[in-house]
């Protein structure tokens, strides 16, 4: 298997109802892109069967790409769960294509270089965002009110 191209970080709390339907659609669309993903759930302490359907549907054969969960013991909150996978992330080698803000200074002074490959790896990426906002009405950190 090749290593991932993307890898989408899913916090999930008490998510049983509609997890499974979820991340069918997701693992369908990335898998028709023909591009190398991993899902990686954060369970954030449910209390609910949400981490059983998750094992459940990554047992799975012939899926397009990996599926990992990370659980809390506890509810910590959806910054702690996503911090606790982007150091995961990180101690593996992978960068985030869609950087934090406080990058941006280092573009525009000079700091840090242009890089074609990965601004068009970032464009897959932000097609890929909108396809599931769209799908399933997710907000983003860029959002101000998220409607269902």
């Amino acid at each position: 298997m090749n290593p991932p191209t993307l890898s989408i970080i899913i916090p999930v709390y008490n998510e049983e109802d509609r997890i499974e339907s979820t991340l069918e659609r997701i693992t369908r669309y990335l898998g028709s892109r023909k591009l190398p993903f991993e899902l990686l759930i954060v369970d954030d302490g449910s209390t609910d069967r949400t981490s059983e359907m998750v094992h459940s549907f990554a047992g799975q054969k012939n899926l397009p790409g990996p599926i990992y969960i990370h659980r809390n013991e506890t509810n910590r909150g959806k910054g702690y769960s996503v911090r606790r996978v982007r150091d995961w992330l990180r101690a593996r080698g992978i960068k985030p294509v869609i950087p934090h803000k406080c990058n941006e200074a280092a573009y525009y002074d000079g700091r840090v270089k242009f890089d074609r490959a990965a601004y068009r790896q970032r464009a897959v990426v932000e097609q890929c965002v909108g396809w599931m906002k769209e799908s399933r009405r997710i907000g983003t950190r860029f959002e101000k009110l998220a409607v269902n």
